[in-house]
C-alpha cells in the first residue's frame, strides 16, 4: 500500500501508530523508515509478557504498556493496549540517538489465529506475498477445516476484472515458511482464489482487513490469543 501511495501521489508516505486512549499522535516513522519513534515526553512505556506481565528486555517482543504523564484528569497508569511490538535499541539511522523507537508491525492481540502446527498468523502476515502483485489492491484470508486440515483461501481485490494471477500469488505464498512448512507437514492446505472487482471489500465496513476464523463453528476450534 505504501509503494501505491508513493507512486500515485509522488510523496513520502510515513506510518504512525496511535489509539483513542493515548492521541493518535503516539508514535511516527521518520524519514528512515526504520521503526516509529514515539512520544516520550507524554508517555512511559514499557514492554511485558502478556501472559506474565513481567518486564521484557529491549529488542524482544511483548505488549505495548503505556503510562500518561502530563494528563491530570484521566491519567493512565500501565495500560496494557493488547499490541504487540518491541521497542528497538540501537539508534535510529536518521541521527536521533535519544528518541526511542517501536518496531513495525505493532499487531493487535486479538487478531492472532493459530493454523495447522500452532503458527500464529495476523491480519496483515502474508502482506510482502500479496501486495508483491501490483493488481492487487486488497485482500481478506478465510480459513476453514476440511478433513482434520487447516484450509486457507485467499480473497483478492483487484484492480481490474479478468485477471490470472493466481498461480504468481500461490507460488509467492507457498514460499513463506509458516505456508511451506505447514503443507509439508500435512497440517494444512491452500484453497482456491476468489477475485472480487475493487471496492468489494471496503463496502463490509471493516477498518483493517479481517481474517475470518469459520473453524469457530466446529467444536474443536482454534481460539484467538
Amino acid at each position: 500500500m505504501r509503494k501505491k501511495l508513493k507512486e500515485i501521489w509522488n510523496c513520502e508516505v510515513h506510518g504512525h501508530y496511535g489509539m483513542t486512549e493515548m492521541g493518535i499522535g503516539v508514535s511516527i516513522e521518520c524519514h528512515a523508515h526504520d521503526g516509529y519513534h514515539f512520544n516520550e515526553a507524554d508517555l512511559l512505556l514499557e514492554v511485558i509478557d502478556p501472559n506474565t506481565g513481567k518486564l521484557i528486555e529491549d529488542d524482544s517482543e511483548g505488549e505495548l504498556v503505556f503510562t500518561t504523564l502530563i494528563r491530570k484528569g484521566t491519567p493512565l497508569i500501565r495500560y496494557k493496549t493488547h499490541d504487540i511490538s518491541r521497542v528497538i535499541r540501537q539508534p535510529c539511522p536518521c541521527g536521533a540517538a535519544t528518541l526511542k523507537r517501536i518496531g513495525s508491525p505493532v499487531i493487535k492481540m486479538r487478531s492472532f489465529v493459530t493454523i495447522g502446527n500452532n503458527d500464529t498468523i495476523y491480519p496483515s502476515f502474508f502482506d510482502d506475498e500479496i501486495y508483491s502483485v501490483p493488481e492487487v489492491v486488497d485482500y481478506q484470508v478465510v480459513i476453514s477445516n476440511k478433513e482434520n486440515r487447516d484450509c486457507i483461501k485467499f480473497v483478492l481485490e483487484t484492480m481490474e476484472e479478468g485477471l490470472e494471477i493466481e498461480k504468481e500469488i500461490k507460488e509467492r505464498l507457498l514460499k513463506n515458511p509458516v505456508i511451506d512448512s505447514n503443507i509439508d507437514c500435512g497440517m494444512l492446505s491452500l484453497a482456491e482464489f476468489e477475485l472480487v472487482s475493487m471496492g468489494t471489500l471496503r463496502s463490509k465496513s471493516r477498518a483493517k482487513k479481517l481474517i475470518i476464523d469459520n473453524r469457530k463453528r466446529c467444536k474443536n476450534q482454534r481460539s484467538f490469543i
